[in-house]
């Protein structure tokens, strides 16, 4: 807004604005780049937002495009895309190793069923049979003495390693380029030698069946 020239008035001056100093009993003002008086600056008329109408537009489309996609069943809000023909998964899991805990297919059964409940609503756990289905088998649980220097002063410390192997099928009829049969799957991890393994190896099993569960879960469901 251009300024007007400075006029004489005996009327009491405008509080300036933002620190800004007026000049003598005149009605001007100074500041560094462009400068409005208090009185001037209540005139200056409010823009609208650029751009509002066509941004709300662009957000209802949008928001109409993933609830059809949603409800069609080629979108999930989780991110998977599952076919609506598909109504239900199985698992079934066995070990051939005789160390470790003897319900550890159980237990990685039951981790793998939570994490595809919890990430596509529309699957139903079926006892055997599923639309989806998944066999594996435990094939290692194994320890190994190594060095790491996970540790505040990077000094290789001796721990012993947990290793678990498993192998995979998944059977998929509605995308048979995600389904894969005998796939293995291996994670490991490390508790330091000092600590008492019967203690710590609980802790371990868990770590490493998060790990293989997501794996398992990414190269099926997902298919990363």
């Amino acid at each position: 807004m251009r300024l007007k020239s400075p006029v004489s008035s005996n009327r009491p001056l405008p509080k300036p604005i933002g620190g800004m100093q007026f000049l003598g009993a005149s009605r001007s003002c100074t500041a560094t780049y462009t400068t409005v008086c208090e009185e001037e600056y209540r005139h200056i008329p409010k823009l609208p937002a650029a751009n509002t109408f066509r941004k709300r537009s662009a957000n209802r489309y949008f928001l109409f495009l993933v609830l059809w996609l949603h409800g069609c069943g080629i979108f999930t809000f989780s991110g998977v895309s599952v076919s609506p023909d598909m109504k239900d998964f199985s698992i079934q899991f066995y070990t051939e190793v005789s160390d470790g805990p003897p319900d550890m297919q159980n237990k990685l059964m039951d981790e793998l069923a939570t994490r595809i409940m919890r990430s596509t609503s529309s699957l139903a756990q079926a006892e055997k049979d599923g639309d989806i289905q998944y066999e594996g088998v435990i094939k290692s649980f194994s320890y190994r003495t190594t060095f790491s220097t996970k540790d505040e002063d990077d000094n290789p410390k001796e721990v012993q390693r947990l290793t678990i192997t498993i192998e995979v099928s998944y059977s998929n009829p509605a995308d048979e380029e995600a389904s894969f049969k005998k796939k293995l799957f291996s994670a490991s991890a490390d508790m330091l030698s000092t600590e008492n393994q019967l203690d710590k190896e609980p802790e371990l099993i868990k770590e490493i069946f998060r790990q293989l569960v997501d794996d398992v879960y990414n190269k099926s469901i997902d298919n990363w």
